[in-house]
């Protein structure tokens, strides 16, 4: 117990233990490894890579972006297409009605052309037939 007074028997032991003073240990020191580097040349030669990567990613979205607006003005035209053939339609069917003999007789007869009774259905249809194939 007597140690234990003075101090910490650890310290006793290490005290009582000779130390020769030309034989003095050198303190391991780890050399500090650096982590490998890449030459110039080798950091030219990525960053290249990496610029041509983002050219060709953009140049093709560029080309995605341009068929995108093409296909919309397709979509666009075609819409235009159809409202132009229903109107060619609906002013085809107003000629035909226009057109018509028993519409044009009315339409003389309104306008004081012909008289009621002139003109007979028959022979309007005929001359009017005659008129209208003439006229093409």
């Amino acid at each position: 117990m007597s140690a234990y007074i003075h101090g910490s028997l650890a310290l006793d032991e290490r005290r009582s233990q000779p130390v020769e003073p030309g034989n003095k240990r050198k303190p391991d020191i780890k050399k500090e490894t650096r982590a490998k580097t890449i030459s110039g040349a080798e950091k030219l030669a990525w960053i290249g890579l990496v610029f041509f990567v983002c050219g060709v990613a953009g140049i093709y979205q560029f080309r995605e972006a341009s068929k995108y607006e093409m296909n919309a003005e397709i979509v666009k035209v075609e819409r235009e297409i159809r409202a132009l053939e229903d109107e060619s339609a609906k002013l085809k069917n107003e000629v035909a009605r226009l057109g018509s003999p028993e519409r044009l007789i009315e339409m003389g007869v309104q306008l004081g052309l012909a008289e009621q009774g002139s003109v007979p259905a028959a022979q309007a249809t005929n001359e009017t037939a005659v008129a209208l194939g003439a006229a093409e």
